[in-house]
């Protein structure tokens, strides 16, 4: 069994009709998660 892995990050609307990658609730934690990181003391940034 071939199995291989592609992150398209803004899928245009021709690649979302021909492969399954549309978003579900199952995801919509970590969608959040990209559009309003949480930044904080505990990253290793300096402040």
């Amino acid at each position: 069994t071939l199995e291989s892995w592609v992150i398209i990050p803004r899928p245009h609307e021709n690649v979302e009709c021909v492969l399954p990658i549309a978003y579900t609730e199952a995801v919509e934690q970590y969608r959040e998660a990209v559009e309003n990181p949480i930044i904080g003391p505990g990253n290793g940034l300096p402040r």
